[in-house]
């Protein structure tokens, strides 16, 4: 298994990826892996804000157009970025995050199920409404 600094690196990048394919631009490669918990939180908060400055019009426009998206190490599958989001960017975003997780579980850090979450809920509906 991959190291707490490798979970965050590779849940952020592919973040970036899919937010990059689905605005049609070509992803910023985020150099090494975050080493601290202070830089944890400045790549999470880059990516954060790379997603929620994703122009949804652009996202609309390009969701469906497929093309040649490379899939490492060495082939290509022609699909749609909402294709990519769906069937390769989320499930490792969330692998990733669950065993980021389970990790920091498994070193006495005192996070539960809501702590996990409550990140997927909108303000509104995490208040209970």
């Amino acid at each position: 298994m991959y190291p707490l600094t490798d979970q965050v690196r590779i849940a952020t990048q592919f973040s970036e990826n899919m937010a990059a394919k689905l605005t049609g631009r070509q992803p910023t490669v985020f150099e090494g892996s975050p080493m601290t918990f202070a830089e944890f939180n400045e790549r999470i908060e880059t990516v954060r804000r790379i997603l929620k400055e994703a122009d949804k019009d652009v996202v609309n426009e390009n969701c469906d157009k497929v093309a040649p998206t490379p899939i490492p190490p060495a082939s290509s599958i022609d699909m749609s970025p909402a294709t990519y989001a769906h069937r390769i960017a989320l499930p490792n975003i969330y692998f990733h995050l669950s065993t980021a997780y389970g990790i920091l579980r498994k070193a006495g850090v005192p996070l539960g199920k809501r702590d996990y979450f409550t990140g997927f809920y909108q303000p509104k509906m995490a208040g209970g409404n």
